[in-house]
């Protein structure tokens, strides 16, 4: 079953990376587990069957990356989606669907995305699953898989 938790807190790191302006150091009840994530702030935070799953976000005006990550009960992260279409979007609300399914509501325009933890990871070498992943999630099964509903 999905889960709120709050046993994530986080550090911002002061050094910018190549690929991200702004990266946070996770921490898991208190104590630092040499995770970087990007953004800069945690959106949500999820006990899960298998793990953790943690929505982070980094708000520039324009509008609001999200990046979206599955971590096991190792605190290793094993799948990450980062959209570029969900950006220009301002998160209102998550719901949970049940175990395996988050539904989330955006602002500006009114849109609804689902979230899906799939519980047996797969391979999926859709061009959509790979420009959604950085590249050394890109050869990995997938765990996440994110999607607009119409």
């Amino acid at each position: 079953m999905l889960e709120i938790i709050s046993s994530f807190s986080f550090i911002k790191n002061i050094k910018k990376t190549i690929y991200s302006k702004e990266t946070i150091t996770l921490l898991f009840k208190n104590g630092n587990i040499g995770v970087v994530l990007e953004g800069d702030q945690i959106e949500a935070q999820f006990k899960c069957l298998d793990g953790f799953l943690l929505i982070t976000s980094y708000d520039y005006y324009d509008g609001t990356d999200y990046w979206y990550y599955f971590l096991n009960t190792d605190l290793e992260v094993k799948d990450m989606i980062f959209d570029p279409y969900v950006s220009f979007l301002y998160m209102d609300k998550v719901h949970i669907i049940n175990s395996q399914i988050l539904q989330l509501s955006f602002l500006k325009p009114n849109e609804t995305w689902r979230l899906v933890i799939d519980p047996k990871p797969f391979w999926d070498f859709s061009l959509s699953a790979v420009l959604k992943r950085p590249f050394r999630f890109v050869f990995k099964k997938r765990i996440l898989s994110l999607f607009k509903l119409t």
